[in-house]
């Protein structure tokens, strides 16, 4: 016999003890452990790094609940706006820098020399005239250039390119212009910026305007050639100034960072505002101008300084999760035991955290558009209402703990959230939550009104957050749609709706496998439930009560090599050859650690294995079961028994099904069938054995029936008068 202690399934399952439990049980806990260390790091995390005066939460728009005090003086902040807009003329009043390429004046007097020589060489006047048709010249100035005077317009397009270099010379002096308020632009010659005035730059434009005042001055009498100097400027002579993106950039970093950040000075003593006085923008800008002269007087606190709030901060939000998992534990064994399951409600609860975090710290938004009901609609359709109940409230706790939120965000927070909770349960297909969303969003705007009445709100300030609490009531519910498939993918989970879908008997398809295979239709919803959560333990069945204690024992030795060692082995058996408790005590010689039984044999067929009996029988084996025999021998004779409208008997047909080795919901099909074709109930039950039918196949009946009739006519034929 195996040493592990049996497992009876009544009145209840016992785990066995072996190394492989322990192991899981191990790592189950370090997982937990874990979770919790990663969640309580995260919480810490989001706490605001505020300075050690208080931490007020004023919103412009309502009333302050007591008189707010300048601890000392400090500077006043400038209207992040108007700072912004000094700052970006700052910027604009910066030159723009350009280098000059020394390259480009040393590569275009090298070309108009080289031009000019050719010009002049009549061997070279054709490769001249290639040359100057690539650069795109007219005919009319080619024929200037490779004359007589075309040395003399190279000469002067020389001069041209010295003057325009000398100064520096831009692609477009009037676009690089418009991007400063600067009069003059910063040119880099050498490693030395120069401040030069625009004026004095040329660009492309004034280049070839140059090129024509100039031919018009050295040839009066020819403008063909003033032409041909202009055509030979524009397609020779480039800019040789280059925009220092990074180098101005910085420069007017500087400049922004150089703009004075104050407007004011608030005075040691002042008050900031009044108690219920409402909040205006110069009252919020006095007090962000208070929390920054903090952190510049007092500075970041040290490690050491840190560690007592830390600690502080890690034992709250230690004693809420504590408290949490001791529920869980007490209530919903199940989602304590499995870390997935708890990794998905921290995410779930991180996730809103993290939101929070955004909205009261980074935007300084609403804190009742902290989306708790997200959580509280995603866990009670995945877990139920009683555990999103207590879900949304220590969530609520733990964002109000960590951010540092009152009452009116606790109250309002749980309106919504159950009001969310509250309409979970009547969704049963993914279209049902058209309505929630419809009642979350009223919920939403209800708790965000009436917080604001409470504080005192202005009416526009009180409009805009209960539209801000519609649009929050509809994108929560929308986002809880969008996520459940993907948290049923990931974490393996199947929620109510799914099911029920999955049983809809509307859609054709299960309707036709309901009508037509009701067993295997019932048998594969059960299965699939099962499935989900993984196994425990094989069993090997017996419902037809039709094996003898050797092919127990075979079945049983086969399974149990065929499955890892923290996987158990069961044997469910019936009584129809009276061999139920006989098959039993043959498994567990074979290893099984999983027996069914029920209380005077209730069951199909002769009934199921007698808990009593067996677990009498197995405690005279020296087998340990954890069931106390007596009691068990007492529950069956006074409260099982007296209320037995059948008990359990072996009768005739009981005893053909298990030597038949069919399942009994065969037996009144098989009555039927022989009333119908007038063949005898045992011979149809024989034949469907002999064919291994199970159940879910009880049409097969008809077929056997109607084939024993038609031999049994063939045979009557065939015999003599």
């Amino acid at each position: 016999m195996s040493p592990e202690p049996l497992r009876v399934l009544e009145p209840r399952r016992r785990d066995p003890a072996g190394m492989f439990r322990k192991i899981r049980r191990l790592t189950r806990r370090f997982r937990r452990v874990s979770l919790l260390v990663g969640f309580l790091l995260f919480a810490c995390f989001l706490f605001p790094r505020e300075s050690s005066f208080e931490v007020t939460t004023l919103r412009e728009g309502y009333p302050a609940k007591r008189d707010l005090i300048a601890p000392f003086q400090f500077y006043l902040l400038k209207d992040r706006d108007k700072l912004h807009r000094e700052q970006a003329l700052a910027a604009r009043r910066i030159a723009p820098v350009f280098s000059v390429d020394e390259s480009v004046e040393s590569r275009v007097k090298t070309s108009l020399d080289s031009l000019r020589a050719q010009t002049e060489n009549p061997a070279q006047s054709v490769r001249a005239v290639e040359r100057l048709r690539s650069m795109g010249i007219s005919r009319e100035a080619m024929r200037v250039l490779t004359g007589p005077e075309g040395r003399r317009v190279a000469t002067v397009a020389v001069r041209i390119a010295d003057r325009a270099y000398s100064a520096g010379l831009l692609s477009e002096r009037e676009a690089a212009r418009a991007e400063t308020d600067s009069p003059v632009a910063g040119v880099e010659r050498g490693g030395v910026r120069l401040a030069t005035p625009w004026g004095l730059l040329y660009d492309v434009a004034t280049v070839r305007d140059l090129a024509w005042t100039e031919g018009q001055a050295a040839f009066p009498s020819r403008p063909g050639a003033a032409q041909a100097l202009q055509e030979l400027a524009s397609a020779v002579i480039e800019p040789n100034l280059r925009y220092e993106a990074s180098t101005t950039e910085a420069l007017r970093a500087q400049a922004r960072e150089g703009v004075n950040p104050y407007d004011g000075v608030v005075q040691k003593d002042e008050k900031i505002i009044g108690s219920h006085e409402i909040a205006r923008p110069g009252h919020l800008r006095k007090l962000q101008s208070l929390r920054a002269a903090n952190e510049r007087v007092h500075g970041a606190a040290s490690l050491r300084n840190q560690i007592p709030g830390l600690f502080g901060r890690a034992a709250l939000i230690a004693f809420l999760l504590f408290g949490f998992l001791g529920y869980l534990k007490l209530h919903h064994r199940s989602v304590y035991a499995d870390t997935s399951m708890l990794l998905l409600l921290a995410i779930l609860t991180a996730a809103v955290m993290g939101a929070g975090w955004v909205i009261v710290n980074q935007i300084r938004g609403y804190e009742m558009l902290i989306p708790i009901t997200v959580l509280s609609l995603t866990v009670a359709v995945l877990f139920g209402q009683e555990l999103a109940f207590v879900t949304t409230l220590v969530a609520s706790l733990l964002v109000a703990a960590v951010f540092g939120l009152g009452l009116p965000f606790l109250t309002g927070s749980a309106i919504a959230g159950i009001a969310a909770i509250a309409t979970a349960a009547g969704v049963r297909r993914r279209r049902d939550f058209y309505l929630p969303m419809l009642i979350v969003a009223v919920a939403y705007a209800f708790a965000n009104g009436a917080m604001g009445l409470v504080d005192g709100a202005r009416l526009d300030i009180l409009l805009r957050r209960m539209a801000w609490g519609v649009a929050a009531g509809f994108g929560s519910v929308l986002l809880v749609t969008l996520l459940l498939p993907l948290l049923e993918t990931l974490f393996s989970v199947t929620t109510d709706i799914t099911l029920l879908e999955l049983a809809d008997l509307n859609r054709p398809v299960l309707r036709k496998l309901m009508l037509e295979a009701p067993g295997t239709y019932h048998h594969s919803l059960v299965v699939g439930s099962l499935s989900e959560a993984g196994a425990e333990a094989v069993y090997v069945t017996d419902s037809a009560g039709a094996l003898l204690p050797d092919q127990v024992a075979a079945r049983v030795t086969a399974v149990r090599a065929a499955l890892p060692g923290d996987i158990g082995v069961g044997f469910h058996g019936h009584m129809n050859l009276s061999l139920g408790l006989a098959n039993s005590l043959a498994a567990v010689a074979a290893g099984a650690t999983w027996i069914d039984g029920a209380t005077c044999g209730m069951g199909a067929g002769a009934g199921n294995t007698p808990t009593e009996i067996l677990a009498a029988v197995l405690d005279k084996a020296g087998i340990a079961t954890g069931i106390d025999v007596l009691a068990a021998m007492d529950a069956a004779e006074d409260v099982v028994r007296p209320i037995l409208a059948r008990p359990p008997v072996v009768d005739r047909s009981a005893l053909i099904l298990g030597y038949a080795g069919v399942y009994s919901s065969f037996l009144l099909h098989a009555e039927r069938a022989a009333r119908r074709f007038g063949v005898p109930e045992a011979e149809i039950l024989l034949e469907v054995g002999r064919r291994k039918a199970v159940g879910g196949q009880e049409d097969l009946i008809i077929e056997v029936a109607a084939a024993l009739a038609d031999s049994d006519r063939s045979t009557a034929a065939a015999v003599p008068a």
